[in-house]
C-alpha cells in the first residue's frame, strides 16, 4: 500500500472521528472507527497510535474520556505536510421534550382553554357586528370596559362551570385532537426545536405560524368535522353531526370560529413556548414534564374531578347510586352501636346516622314529584340528559337505567316489619341468663324495645306501639325455631303435626309483617332463623319450650274464660237494667 493511500485513510478515519459525539460511557465507538489501524492501543484514560509506516507518522493523538470530554489536537505529518483535526461536540439536546411530549402539551392545553373559547368568540361577533355598522359604533361608545368586563368577570367563569364544562367536554377533545395533529405535522416538517434548517426553523418559532396559524386550523376543521361525530361516540346522540353542521352553516359561524382560534392561538403561544422548547441546562422532564403533568391534573380536575361537574338536567330526573340508597333507606336499630341508625333496603347495610334517613326522604321526594307527570327518572346522567332534551324514547332502549323508587308506604312496613323482626330476635337472645335474673332481664328488654320503636315512631311522626305482647308471641317463635331445628335432624316424630300452623297462625295474627323464615326474607340475613343461626342461639329444649307454650295457652284461656264472664255478667245486668225500667214505664 502506497503512502498516498494510506494517508487518505488516515485522513477518512480522523474525520470520520469528528462526526461522532464522544460521551462518558460510549469509549467502545472509538475503536469501530479506527478499524483501519491494525496497531492502536486503547488505554484506560486515552488512546496511543503508534507509527504506521514510515512515511506516516502520529507524533500524538490523545482523547481524554471523562464526562466533560476535551480533545488535544490531532498532528498529523504526511510527506512534509502537517495537517491538525481538532474533535468537536455536538451540542446537547437533552432539555428538548421528544414529540410525543411536545403534541401532547399542545392537546391538554388546548382542551383547558377551550371553555374560554366562547367568550373570545363572544367579543368578536360583538365587534363584526358593531364596526361596519355606524349606528351600532355610536351606541357602543364608552361601554366596550363594561362589555370587556362582562366577558372576563361573569361569561368566562360561567363557562367554566361543571354543567357548562360537561357540554364543552366534546368540544375540548375535538380541539385536543386537531391541535395536537397539526402541530405534529409542522414539528415533523421543521425538523422541530431542534431543527437545524434556517428558514423551516425560523416558521417553527414564528407565533402568526404556530400560534395563530394552529388555532385558524382548529377553529376551521374542529367545528366543521370533528365535534360532531366525538358527540355521537361520547354521548351516543345520532344525528348529531348533522345538526353541528347545521349550526356550523349559519353566515359568519365558520368566520367567527376560525377568527377565534386565531387569536386564542396567539394567546397560547407563548404561554408554550418555553414547555416545547425546554430550558437550556435541564434536563426536560424538570420542566416540559412538570408543565404537562400540571395540565394533566388541570384537565382532569376540570372535566371530571369537582363536584359541579355533570351534564345540566332538571331536579329529580337523575340520582346516584348513593343518593338511591338514601333514598330507599329506613331507620333500624344496630346493635352494635347501640344506636338508630339508617339502613339502606338497596344495599342492604346501614348507611349512616338517622339525618342521613332524612336526606334520603327529601331526595325521594324530589325524584317522585319530578316522575308525577310521568317523567321517567334514570341512574346515568348523561341518559337523563338526552332523555329530557334530545330523545324522550329513551326508556325502551334503556329500561335497565330507569330508576322505580319504591313507594313510602312499602318502607315504612317493610321499616315495621325489620323492628318487630329485630325485636322479638334481642328478646329471644336476651332471655338466656341465669334463672335468677330471668324477670328482671325481660322487663329491661321490653323497655327498651319499647322505646327504640316510640324512638322510631316519633322520627316517623307516628303514633304506635306493637310490643304489648311480644313477650308471650316470643314463646311461640321459639317452640317454632326448635321445632326447625328439629326437623332439620329427622328428629320430630313426637311433634304434633298440627302445632307448627296453629303457633304461625298465633304469631301471624299479632305480628303480620314478621319475617320468621328466610324464605320471608326480601334481604340476605333479615329473618329471625338467619339472624339466631348467625348469633350461635341454642334456646330451650322441646320439653322446656313446650311447656311454656303450654303456660301461654292456659294463660290464654283463662284469660277468655275472664271475658266470656264479664261479658255474661255484663249481659245480665244490662237484662235486670232494661226489665227495671220497663216495669216502671
Amino acid at each position: 500500500m502506497t503512502t498516498k493511500v494510506r494517508s487518505v485513510i488516515f485522513d477518512t478515519a480522523v474525520h470520520k472521528l469528528k462526526q461522532l459525539q464522544v460521551f462518558q460511557g460510549r469509549r467502545r465507538e472509538l475503536p469501530t472507527a479506527l478499524t483501519a489501524f491494525p496497531r492502536i492501543s486503547i488505554s484506560r484514560s486515552f488512546i496511543d497510535y503508534s507509527r504506521y509506516s514510515r512515511d506516516i507518522e502520529i507524533k500524538n493523538v490523545r482523547y481524554i474520556l471523562s464526562k466533560n470530554i476535551s480533545t488535544t489536537p490531532i498532528t498529523q505529518s504526511a510527506k512534509s505536510t502537517a495537517q491538525t483535526a481538532t474533535i468537536t461536540h455536538a451540542p446537547s439536546t437533552d432539555h428538548l421534550p421528544p414529540l410525543p411530549v411536545r403534541i401532547a402539551l399542545v392537546s391538554t392545553t388546548t382542551a383547558i382553554a377551550t371553555p374560554s373559547f366562547p367568550a373570545v368568540g363572544f367579543l368578536y361577533a360583538i365587534l363584526r357586528f358593531t364596526v361596519p355598522d355606524a349606528n351600532l359604533r355610536k351606541a357602543m361608545e364608552g361601554r366596550w370596559g363594561t362589555l370587556l368586563s362582562f366577558t372576563t368577570w361573569t361569561l368566562l367563569p360561567s363557562l367554566y362551570h361543571g354543567s357548562i364544562v360537561s357540554l364543552l367536554l366534546p368540544c375540548a377533545i375535538g380541539n385536543a385532537i386537531v391541535a395536537g395533529s397539526v402541530y405534529g405535522c409542522i414539528d415533523l416538517v421543521c425538523g422541530g426545536p431542534a431543527g437545524t434548517a434556517g428558514q423551516m426553523n425560523k416558521a417553527f418559532k414564528a407565533p402568526w405560524i404556530m400560534g395563530s396559524g394552529i388555532g385558524a386550523a382548529v377553529g376551521y376543521i374542529a367545528p366543521n368535522h370533528v365535534y360532531g361525530p366525538v358527540m355521537e361516540y361520547i354521548y351516543g346522540l345520532e344525528g348529531m353531526a348533522q345538526s353541528v353542521n347545521y349550526v356550523m352553516s349559519v353566515p359568519f359561524a365558520t368566520e367567527v370560529s376560525v377568527v377565534t382560534g386565531a387569536v386564542a392561538g396567539m394567546i397560547l403561544h407563548p404561554l408554550l413556548y418555553y414547555p416545547i422548547n425546554g430550558v437550556p441546562g435541564l434536563h426536560w422532564s424538570y420542566f416540559s414534564g412538570l408543565a404537562l403533568a400540571l395540565s394533566s391534573s388541570t384537565l382532569y380536575y376540570i372535566y371530571y374531578h369537582r363536584e359541579d361537574v355533570g351534564l345540566p338536567v332538571p331536579a329529580g330526573s337523575f340520582i346516584t347510586e348513593a343518593e338511591l340508597e338514601l333514598a330507599e333507606s329506613v331507620l333500624r336499630y344496630n346493635a352494635v352501636s347501640g344506636e338508630v341508625e339508617s339502613y339502606s333496603l338497596r344495599s342492604g347495610r346501614y348507611v349512616g346516622p338517622q339525618q342521613k334517613h332524612l336526606e334520603g326522604r327529601r331526595i325521594a321526594d324530589t325524584m317522585r314529584s319530578y316522575s308525577k307527570t310521568g317523567n321517567a327518572v334514570f341512574d346515568d346522567r348523561l341518559l337523563a340528559f338526552i332523555y329530557n332534551f334530545w330523545d324522550s324514547n329513551l326508556t325502551s332502549r334503556y329500561p335497565d337505567h330507569v330508576v322505580d323508587l319504591k313507594p313510602t308506604q312499602l318502607l315504612e312496613c317493610k321499616q315495621e316489619s325489620m323492628a318487630i323482626t329485630d325485636a322479638s330476635v334481642f328478646f329471644l337472645l336476651d332471655q338466656h341468663v341465669k334463672c335468677t335474673e330471668v324477670d328482671a332481664s325481660r322487663s329491661e328488654a321490653l323497655r327498651d324495645l319499647t322505646s327504640i320503636l316510640d324512638k322510631i315512631n316519633a322520627l316517623q311522626n307516628r303514633n304506635k306501639s306493637t310490643f304489648d305482647s311480644l313477650e308471650e308471641v316470643c314463646v311461640a317463635i321459639e317452640l317454632l325455631m326448635i321445632i326447625k331445628r328439629m326437623s332439620n335432624t329427622e328428629n320430630n316424630a313426637v311433634i304434633d303435626p298440627t302445632l307448627v300452623p296453629d303457633l304461625e297462625r298465633f304469631v301471624r295474627k299479632r305480628f303480620p309483617d314478621i319475617m320468621l323464615y328466610k324464605r320471608d326474607e326480601y334481604l340476605p340475613g333479615l329473618s329471625v332463623e338467619s339472624q339466631l343461626q348467625e348469633a350461635g342461639w341454642e334456646g330451650s329444649t322441646f320439653s322446656e319450650s313446650i311447656s311454656k307454650w303450654e303456660a301461654v295457652c292456659r294463660e290464654k284461656a283463662h284469660q277468655m274464660q275472664k271475658r266470656i264472664g264479664f261479658s255474661v255478667l255484663a249481659g245480665v245486668l244490662l237484662s235486670i237494667v232494661v226489665s227495671s225500667v220497663t216495669g216502671r214505664s
